[in-house]
């Protein structure tokens, strides 16, 4: 991958961030789900640009596991709030 590629790779990460916290912040009532789908999509963005550095021997902390534990924590703080 070539550095350009991986700034690209970053943007689109960053940019789809960006709408998904417009359009939860523009079509959900403030409430604890919407509070934690923000804090959920920020960390995905953040594991995203984790990973895609890790994949060309810039970040050596990525943690794949860590990151599917946050998606499952996740899971079960929605499904909890969901009952």
């Amino acid at each position: 991958m070539t550095n350009d590629e991986v700034i690209e790779l970053i943007a689109k990460t960053l940019e789809m961030l960006d709408l998904e916290l417009a359009y939860l912040k523009a079509n959900e009532a403030t409430s604890k789900r919407q509070s934690m789908k923000l804090w959920f999509e920020e960390k995905k963005a953040i594991y995203e640009v984790k990973r895609i550095l890790h994949e060309i021997n810039y970040y050596d902390q990525y943690n794949e596991e860590e990151s599917n534990q946050i998606v499952q924590g996740y899971l079960t703080q929605v499904l909890n709030v969901s009952e």
